[in-house]
C-alpha cells in the first residue's frame, strides 16, 4: 500500500517566499528597449550630431553608421558611448549617411531604433587659385589650378578672347584640378577661368587667364658624346608633331657660334644619334617640333658636349 505524504499550505508559501527573496537578491536587469528619437543633423563642416532619449537600465549605447548606398558590413561603423548625443566627424562631403542606435547593458544589446539619414553639411567653397595655362600640344593648352577645400568638383570655361557670346563658352565639369584642352583654334587667344562646387552651391569663379594657343618647342633637350664622332641627343616630345629637326651650333675657340640643322627625324620621347661630328669640338643641340609645314621655336639648347 502506497504512502501519501500531505505539504502543509504554510510550508509551500514558505518555500516561495524564500526563492523570491533569493532572488531579489541576484535582480537580472531585463534588456533594454530600443531607443527613441533617434536625430542625425548636420552641424560643423564634415561632421553629422547623432542624439537619443536615455533608455532605463541601459548602461551604454552603440551608434552604427555607413552610407546610405552601402550595405557591405564590412563597411559599418561603430561606435560605443555611454552618452545620449555623439558628433561623428570627417565624413564625405555630398554623401547620405544612415544612423541607428542600440541601448547595452549587462544582460544583452535592444533591438535597434529607427533608422535616420543625414548628409554632411558643407560650406560653399571658395574661388580657386593659382590657375594655369599652357600649351602643351598643336592646338592643345593643359589647365591647372589648386585644389578647394570642400569642393567636390570642378567647372573648367573658356572662350576665344575676342568672343563674349554666351552660345559659344565651352564648359567641362572634372573633380580633377588638371585638364587637357583640345582641339582649339591654331594661333588664337582663349580666356579660362574655373569654379569650384559641392552640394551646397557654386565658388566665385577665379581669375580669368588669357593664353595663346600655339605650336610649342620640344622640351628638356640632353646630350652626350659616346663614341668618336657621334653624340646621343634626346628631348620630350609634342603632342601632334608629324617629326623632329635636330639642330646644332658649334663652339669653336674663337668667333661666334655657328647654327646648323643635322637631321630631321620622327623619333620623339627618345634617344637620337647625330653622326659626323667634328672631334675635339663642343656642341649644343637644339630640337623643333614639325606638323606639316608648320614648326615650333627652337627648344632650349642642351648643354655643351665635348666631342670625342
Amino acid at each position: 500500500m502506497k504512502k501519501i505524504f500531505i505539504i502543509p499550505i504554510s510550508l509551500v508559501l514558505l518555500s516561495v517566499a524564500i526563492f523570491v527573496s533569493c532572488s531579489n537578491g541576484n535582480d537580472i536587469p531585463p534588456i533594454p528597449t530600443e531607443p527613441q528619437n533617434v536625430t542625425a543633423t548636420a552641424s560643423v563642416p564634415g561632421c553629422i550630431d547623432v542624439s537619443w532619449n536615455a533608455v532605463d537600465s541601459a548602461i551604454s549605447y552603440v551608434v552604427y553608421y555607413r552610407l546610405s548606398s552601402d550595405d557591405s558590413e564590412e563597411d559599418l561603423q561603430i561606435i560605443e558611448t555611454e552618452k545620449t548625443f555623439i558628433r561623428i566627424e570627417n565624413l564625405i562631403g555630398d554623401k547620405t549617411y544612415d544612423f541607428w542606435v542600440t541601448a547595452k547593458n549587462s544582460t544583452g544589446e535592444s533591438d535597434r531604433s529607427d533608422v535616420v539619414s543625414a548628409k554632411p553639411y558643407f560650406p560653399t567653397p571658395t574661388e580657386p587659385q593659382n590657375m594655369t595655362v599652357r600649351a602643351s600640344g598643336f592646338c592643345c593648352m593643359d589647365v591647372s589650378w589648386d585644389a578647394v577645400d570642400s569642393a567636390t568638383s570642378y567647372v573648367l570655361y573658356y572662350c576665344l578672347s575676342t568672343d563674349d557670346k554666351e552660345e559659344n563658352l565651352h564648359k567641362i565639369e572634372t573633380e580633377n584640378t588638371f585638364i587637357r584642352i583640345e582641339p582649339l583654334i591654331d594661333e588664337e587667344t582663349y580666356d579660362f577661368w574655373v569654379i569650384a562646387k559641392n552640394s551646397s552651391g557654386e565658388s566665385d569663379r577665379s581669375d580669368i587667364v588669357s593664353a595663346r594657343s600655339y605650336f610649342p618647342a620640344p622640351g628638356r633637350v640632353d646630350a652626350y658624346a659616346q663614341g668618336t664622332g657621334y653624340a646621343n641627343v634626346s628631348w620630350t616630345s609634342v603632342k601632334g608633331a608629324d617629326s623632329y629637326e635636330i639642330y646644332a651650333a658649334e663652339r669653336p675657340k674663337y668667333g661666334r657660334e655657328k647654327e646648323k640643322i643635322l637631321c630631321t627625324t620622327s623619333i620623339g620621347n627618345g634617344t637620337h644619334r647625330i653622326v659626323r661630328l667634328t672631334s675635339g669640338k663642343e656642341y649644343r643641340f637644339y630640337v623643333k617640333a614639325v606638323r606639316g609645314t608648320k614648326k615650333s621655336d627652337y627648344s632650349s639648347s642642351s648643354w655643351s658636349v665635348l666631342i670625342h
